[in-house]
């Protein structure tokens, strides 16, 4: 994938790690209206459950940035 290319894809690779974290009970804090976030996952828990991952939307990804390119 090109230098701007994956800089375009970045916010869906991003929306997708957030809602599988989302699911995976994860709490969201923002600063300075999203210019910088943090997300905590509870213990126990991991953003990259296979179950979720499918359900926040992975499988297009893969299919558009490849699987080296949808390393967690």
């Amino acid at each position: 994938m090109s230098t701007e290319a994956r800089i375009a894809y970045l916010p869906r690779y991003f929306s997708a790690l957030c809602t599988a974290a989302a699911m995976n009970k994860a709490s969201f804090m923002e600063a300075n209206d999203w210019e910088s976030c943090n997300i905590l996952m509870p213990p126990g828990h991991k953003v990259d459950n296979p179950r979720t991952l499918l359900q926040a939307g992975f499988i297009p990804l893969l299919w558009n940035a490849g699987i080296k390119g949808c390393h967690v």
